[in-house]
């Protein structure tokens, strides 16, 4: 394998990725980028086998300003309700939600209802939030107790230097939703995703480069070659024509064959 024709290649397709020109001058984080190449470079043109493993993992985010109100547009999750859940997200109390659901039970029209109450928006969220008084409105103290219980998870687990996964907040979330029976809950990843914007949580990738090698002693596989034929010797005639490659060992038998 000639490295140099790799390498010039490489470049070229480097080139067209990114449709950059090259530079002549470095700055002290390109010239650390370049050594960190050369390095891995030398690592695949002398391994026999090259493995790339890329994991995420999760730590605090050095972004003090990220909060759930950061994202205006967040979709609903689980059961269409996370909204009233939310305490931030919710534009009325526990009791204006229960009067609402009584003056929609008398047939009031939406036209009245958003007169009395002008943060509605149509009749869907009238339905919506009966739904939630149906069920009690029990479960936004459910969620919080998962979300405290997921951080607790979370802390402990990097005050412990622990690698953490996406996988790691939903299994805990689950075991938790198990625990206190809160039906319908299946940590979909916009819960997740709310979770971690909601305590700064951001992801880091991590890639590893495993290669493994062949190397080769002319002097070891020489030793182990007379151990294994008996002394001979070649004729003339072969000795003239016969290849020998500088990593084997070549013999005959007593006869010369």
């Amino acid at each position: 394998m000639n490295p140099v024709t790799t390498a010039y290649h490489f470049f070229k397709k480097v080139r067209q990725h990114y449709n950059l020109k090259e530079e002549n001058l470095l700055t002290d984080a390109e010239n650390e980028k370049v050594s960190q190449l050369i390095n891995f470079f030398e690592e695949i043109i002398s391994s026999c086998n090259l493995i790339i493993e890329i994991e995420h993992t999760l730590d605090l985010s050095e972004d003090e300003n990220t909060s759930e109100d950061d994202d205006e547009n967040t979709s609903e999750s689980e059961d269409g309700l996370e909204d009233f859940r939310r305490s931030n997200k919710c534009k009325y109390s526990l009791e204006q939600m229960q009067k609402i659901v009584d003056k929609s039970k008398k047939k009031m029209s939406f036209n009245s209802l958003k007169h009395h109450y002008t943060k509605l928006k149509n009749p869907t969220e009238v339905s919506r939030i009966r739904r939630y008084i149906a069920k009690g409105a029990t479960d936004f103290e459910k969620y919080e107790l998962i979300k405290d219980f997921v951080w607790k998870k979370f802390q402990l687990g990097t005050s412990k230097y622990l690698p953490i996964k996406d996988e790691d907040l939903k299994r805990w979330s689950l075991q938790k939703s198990k625990e206190i029976k809160l039906e319908n809950f299946t940590a979909v990843h916009e819960w997740i995703r709310q979770f971690k914007i909601s305590k700064n949580i951001s992801s880091h990738k991590i890639t590893q480069v495993v290669s493994s090698k062949y190397e080769t002693d002319n002097n070891k596989i020489k030793e182990e070659g007379r151990d294994f034929e008996p002394n001979g010797t070649f004729g003339a005639t072969v000795k003239k024509t016969l290849f020998q490659p500088e990593n084997l060992l070549v013999q005959c038998t007593n006869s010369g064959k």
